[in-house]
């Protein structure tokens, strides 16, 4: 949940885009850009945030799991 109570699907660009911003031990899935308004539906999401940069306690490194 966000700071504003607002819940958010985070999507990002490119594997190698999620591993920097999630850490190399995040799970993950692959999907078409196209389909994240169907997803976002589905889950009742308020917004998809795009390539967010996850706080260090947040992250999913080997140090971190």
């Amino acid at each position: 949940m966000l700071a504003d109570g607002a819940t958010a699907l985070f999507a990002y660009s490119s594997l190698s885009t999620l591993v920097n911003c999630c850490g190399e031990q995040q799970a993950w899935a692959a999907v078409k850009s196209r389909e994240l308004s169907e997803i976002q539906a589905g889950s009742e999401v308020d917004v998809v945030l795009w390539d967010t940069q996850l706080p260090e306690q947040l992250r999913r490194d080997a140090e971190n799991d």
